[in-house]
């Protein structure tokens, strides 16, 4: 028995409570699902449970929001819409692009350097790695890194004169307020302005609340249906294996009820066992293995590639 105790720590100083809900062990430690190794989680509560999980939350969630609105759909809108595969592949043009004078500018900043970086040269290094981490990144994260970047500047400046990547940013930027006038938002919004709290926070914490709406709309439907559901991790909630209707049916219900709960299209995945559908499930031997390269490397990464893959990454 693992004792978890539910917590919504973003309620407001008046009492509004908004955000997503994270879980307490019995040691104090906070929110111990999503800061545990995947593998971990996996091994630990697959052999119960399966996972479902919002697919492309907060990219959903940004268009979702503004199409209620009513206002004109921007450009990079329309081509998620009508062209997805064309608009990825001109993400991913523009990224590879720009990662050789990304590069270029890393090496420099580390020779100016000489290896003993003043206070202003490190900061511009670690800059220069982050600029180069995002010419790694896919480019179905790309538009999740933007929404949920703590500042545009981090590619405006390094992205500069891409086309796409420059519009997607700017639409990005016009599109994400609109999430703190969504129904379900709107209250919270308001006590969290009351509080002071800066409006990228607020847009954060908001769209992690649209995601308990979903999560918990998905509940009440796969509890009526006699299934039994979990913790929730993120944008994800555990379903029991112990289900009486497949996974299929658990999606499908999921979907239905989430979607007229936010008035925006809701899709989620089935993971079997907390892990992707092409994926084994992780064994002892196999976690020791992933934990153990996995284990911080005590010198700093000398190329900045690594890629972000959560939802709600950014760099």
């Amino acid at each position: 028995v693992i004792a978890l105790e539910p917590l919504r720590p973003n309620t407001t100083s008046d009492g509004t409570v908004g955000g997503r809900t994270t879980y307490r062990d019995s040691r104090g430690v906070g929110n111990v699902l999503l800061t545990c190794h995947a593998g971990a989680r996996a091994y630990v509560f697959g052999e119960l449970w399966d996972e479902i999980d919002i697919s492309r939350s907060h990219v959903k969630a940004v268009f979702g929001c503004w199409t209620l609105t009513g206002n004109p759909r921007p450009p990079s809108l329309l081509r998620y819409i009508a062209e997805p595969d064309r608009l990825e592949a001109d993400i991913a043009a523009e990224l590879a692009a720009a990662r050789p004078h990304r590069e270029a500018d890393l090496a420099h900043r580390l020779l100016d350097a000489g290896g003993v970086p003043t206070p202003h040269q490190a900061r511009r290094i670690a800059y220069a790695r982050k600029a180069l981490s995002k010419c790694s990144m896919l480019p179905k994260h790309v538009l999740s890194a933007m929404i949920n970047a703590r500042s545009e500047l981090s590619w405006s400046i390094p992205f500069d004169g891409y086309t796409c990547l420059t519009q997607l940013l700017a639409d990005v930027i016009t599109m994400r307020p609109a999430v703190l006038r969504h129904p379900l938002c709107q209250r919270f919004a308001a006590a969290l302005q009351s509080d002071g709290v800066p409006q990228r926070r607020a847009i954060s914490l908001c769209l992690g609340h649209l995601d308990h709406c979903a999560l918990v709309a998905a509940c009440d439907s796969l509890h009526a249906a006699g299934c039994t559901t979990g913790p929730t991790i993120n944008d994800s909630i555990l379903v029991s294996r112990r289900c009486p209707i497949d996974p299929a049916a658990v999606t499908c219900a999921a979907n239905r009820a989430a979607t007229q709960a936010l008035r925006f299209a809701v899709r989620f995945s089935f993971l079997p066992h907390l892990t992707k559908p092409d994926a084994t499930p992780p064994t002892l031997a196999s976690l020791t293995h992933m934990l153990a390269d996995t284990s911080p490397d005590p010198s700093p990464p000398s190329s900045g590639h690594s890629t972000p893959v959560s939802d709600d990454g950014s760099l």
